[in-house]
């Protein structure tokens, strides 16, 4: 069905140059996105994607493949959190660290436990807020 499909597109953007905007753009995703600009509340830092900043009022969202405990702190390591990740069940863990309150130049430092292995990372990683 390949070429059904590549013929559907092409006879959608026929129709959107015609008609001078898009066809078939649904109302309510022009709604959210474009007219009241909505973005995602969550930052998102993974090992293939390590963020070194993000937005204030964001909640960092480490992601990763195996099971861990994330050990955080916004102050130097004076005082720290620890946070575990929650299995997703599609390959994928997951922690929520709860930055949204924190103010614009924050340096928010992590590492983790791989509990598995009981085996920490020995690496911090930053991520500043901005």
């Amino acid at each position: 069905m390949p070429l059904v499909w590549a013929h559907a597109k092409y006879l959608k953007m026929k129709r959107s140059i015609r008609d001078g905007q898009v066809f078939d753009m649904p109302p309510q995703t022009v709604k959210r996105y474009l007219e009241e600009k909505t973005t995602s509340p969550f930052a998102i830092w993974r090992f293939n994607q390590k963020i070194c900043s993000m937005l204030a009022g964001k909640t960092l969202c480490i992601e990763v493949l195996s099971a861990c405990m994330v050990r955080w702190t916004s102050d130097g390591w004076r005082t720290y959190e620890n946070v575990k990740t929650r299995d997703t069940g599609v390959g994928m863990y997951l922690a929520e660290l709860p930055a949204k309150d924190l103010p614009s130049g924050t340096a928010l430092e992590f590492t983790f436990l791989w509990t598995n292995s009981d085996i920490w990372e020995n690496v911090n990683f930053c991520v500043n807020v901005m």
